[in-house]
């Protein structure tokens, strides 16, 4: 794999109701979210930061998927 230099901005979101995203990614003006699991649920973004930020690309991260996040 070869390394790239990328300027990303990097976060995590949290609502006062106890919603949350684990990780963010900004790019470009965009961003990418991921939610880490370590089993195999099915989760959506929550619609408040969906309402605040519009949509964005979301990736859940799992044990089986995890090592995916290195070669994208």
């Amino acid at each position: 794999m070869k390394y790239q230099e990328r300027s990303i901005s990097s976060y995590f979101w949290h609502a006062y109701t106890g919603s949350e995203i684990d990780y963010i990614e900004e790019r470009a003006g965009k961003f990418e979210t991921f939610e880490f699991k370590y089993g195999k649920r099915k989760i959506r973004l929550p619609q408040k930061f969906l309402d605040s930020y519009g949509k964005s690309d979301f990736r859940v991260i799992n044990r089986d998927n995890y090592l995916d996040l290195f070669y994208r």
